[in-house]
């Protein structure tokens, strides 16, 4: 739903990956959806899409796994406009073939290397990147397991924090039906998520969160990701 981005840069609903950690709290179920899909593995020429539910949540929420199951790279741009009206923006690079990835973007990097994860960020003189790299805390199936556990958490069954309406081909907008004082600012208060039905990547996405809005659309895309696609930038090394 990302990708908020994630260390992965933004922030909101849906990280690209990384949001479950706070929607998780809210579903109460990752340990039992995580020992359930030990062994999920994606298609290297098609993502899969699990059969859905005629409503829109459903619909939604295979679409979402399609999405974290899919092998594409994209390249998008990033607009934050604040209440007060003044907007920044900044090129994005996302590109993922399961169980690797990479983002890049505002200086920083975030990459997947099969089990070791790298985070890089700018370098003490300006230019070129410091990186670290470390064991990933748990396995790329887990890591889908636990984005997904908090996103049917947050938006099927009589807890939902949020509504679900389609809103175009691929595209589904996600409204607050619970009081916002009463919902973690780390989820957002709103949002629009279209992705491509022939590749699972983020065609675009509207983030509504307190005091800013985050627009982020797709520029470039294309599937399978290839190795350029997924190499750290010239400066970054593990």
């Amino acid at each position: 739903m990302g990708s908020v981005p994630s260390s992965r840069s933004r922030g909101g609903l849906l990280e690209h990956p990384g949001w479950s950690a706070a929607v998780g709290a809210v579903a109460g179920v990752v340990g039992a959806v995580v020992l359930g899909v030990a062994g999920w593995l994606p298609s290297p020429s098609r993502p899969p899409l699990v059969a859905a539910p005629p409503d829109a949540a459903g619909a939604f929420v295979a679409a979402w796994q399609a999405h974290l199951l899919g092998n594409w790279s994209v390249d998008e741009v990033d607009q934050r406009t604040a209440a007060t009206g003044a907007t920044i923006s900044f090129q994005i690079h996302h590109a993922q073939a399961p169980p690797d990835s990479l983002e890049t973007g505002g200086g920083t990097v975030a990459a997947r290397q099969g089990d070791e994860e790298v985070a890089c960020g700018p370098g003490s003189t300006g230019t070129g990147y410091v990186c670290r790299s470390a064991p990933a805390p748990r396995s790329w199936q887990q890591d889908v397991a636990l984005q997904m556990a908090g996103l049917r958490g947050a938006v099927l069954g009589p807890e939902a924090v949020f509504s679900v309406s389609a809103d175009g081909p691929g595209c589904w907008t996600l409204s607050l039906r619970v009081p916002a004082a009463t919902v973690s600012v780390l989820l957002g208060r709103g949002a629009t998520y279209c992705l491509d039905p022939g590749t699972w990547a983020l065609r675009s996405s509207v983030v509504h969160e307190d005091g800013a809005v985050d627009r982020v659309t797709t520029v470039v895309t294309h599937a399978p990701a290839t190795p350029a696609d997924l190499a750290l930038p010239r400066g970054a090394s593990a």
